[in-house]
């Protein structure tokens, strides 16, 4: 009979203790967009101008790691490449002293060459999606698409508004598509079921977004505040058909009349199938494998299967058993061991298992699956 034998995955203490032991911020994918000393990377919109040199502008400043906006002239601060899938994030402050309908935003999948052919661009931006910063019980990150550029933005709702009121945001709702070609300037305003997460001027509020090409989850100060999908944009200005989907686009900061600070503007780009961040780590993410990696973020396969020394008495050794398909297997009982005890992955005994007159080979008839081992005296 064709004998099968057992790897066991162990983190051996000598290999453990050479490798770093926790993970940073770079080894989950994250990429900084403003890098806390200049605007390398990053572009200037001036409403009514277009692209002006980032060097030279003044509305957008960085002093002491943090992004200052004057907030006029309006316009944006874009990053120079798009993206499509992705989770992105900033950190703003309204400083001490700003009025309650104070304005600006997040602007995510930005038309940038719609700055050239001028077919989608308002004096204030060219076609995209903001993430409004707006100063106001049910504005704190709600969604709005300019009116006549896009993109349509599809939702639920608590009821479908009326021409020129806006959807209120609800996760329960009914289906209901944000119009920019409609009646009035509509927008998906956040739910009102909610508190507002906002803190109060001369705090710091981390703003979220996750994107997912034409659909998106935007989260403010850990509460999810709207929900869009099927985002899409006009082939046309003109014509409401054909529409196709809004999947990408630059990354902006708005500057929209009002003095605003921003910082931690960054981003952590996934994989358009498996929603993996790209940037991460990779590495064997086994704790029981010789070569685990305490930093690897994504398994890349690599795990090395090691023989571990398996400890007597009640002490759980922190091993995998895989049984074969004919539950036959083969393993080394430590010195001294009589016994061994399996446990499924909650920790309740699966059985109990002696050793046999061989000194090694396990019984027929074992469940398969993964266990914890214990070996007994």
């Amino acid at each position: 009979m064709r004998k099968t034998f057992l790897a066991f995955c162990g983190a051996l203490i000598g290999a453990a203790a050479a490798q770093p032991t926790s993970a940073t911020k770079a080894d989950s994918g994250w990429v900084s967009l403003f890098n806390g000393t200049d605007l390398t990377g990053l572009y200037d919109y001036v409403s009514g101008t277009g692209m002006v040199d980032v060097n030279t502008q003044t509305n957008f400043t960085v002093q002491s790691g943090m992004i200052h906006v004057n907030g006029s002239p309006g316009g944006y601060l874009g990053t120079i490449r798009q993206y499509s899938h992705y989770h992105v994030r900033v950190d703003y402050q309204w400083p001490v002293g700003t009025v309650a309908n104070a304005n600006s935003g997040l602007l995510i999948h930005l038309d940038s060459a719609a700055i050239f052919s001028k077919a989608f661009t308002t004096g204030g931006r060219p076609r995209s999606i903001e993430v409004n910063c707006r100063r106001d019980t049910n504005f704190p990150w709600s969604l709005w698409s300019a009116d006549k550029l896009g993109p349509y933005i599809t939702t639920t709702v608590t009821a479908i508004p009326a021409a020129g009121v806006p959807g209120q945001y609800n996760p329960a709702g009914v289906a209901w598509t944000d119009d920019p070609w409609g009646s009035g300037n509509t927008r998906v305003l956040t739910g009102d079921f909610q508190a507002n997460p906002e803190l109060p001027v001369g705090q710091w509020n981390r703003g979220e977004a996750y994107l997912y090409g034409d659909s998106g989850t935007f989260v403010l100060n850990g509460q999810i505040r709207t929900r869009g999908h099927n985002f899409q944009t006009r082939l046309n200005a003109a014509n409401a058909s054909p529409r196709i989907a809004c999947t990408k686009g630059n990354i902006g900061l708005q500057s929209e009349g009002f003095p605003i600070l921003f910082r931690n503007f960054e981003i952590m780009e996934l994989d358009s199938i498996s929603n993996v961040p790209v940037h991460a780590r990779r590495g064997c993410t086994d704790r029981r494998a010789a070569n685990y990696d305490p930093r690897g973020m994504v398994d890349d396969g690599s795990c090395t299967p090691t023989a571990l020394a398996g400890k007597t008495g009640t002490q759980e050794v922190g091993v995998r058993f895989l049984s074969n398909t004919l539950g036959n297997a083969w393993i080394a009982f430590p010195p001294g061991s009589t016994a061994m005890q399996l446990l499924n992955l909650s920790g309740r005994p699966v059985g109990v298992y002696p050793r046999s007159a061989a000194g090694s080979r396990l019984p027929a008839g074992l469940p398969r699956g993964v266990f914890a081992v214990r070996f007994l005296p």
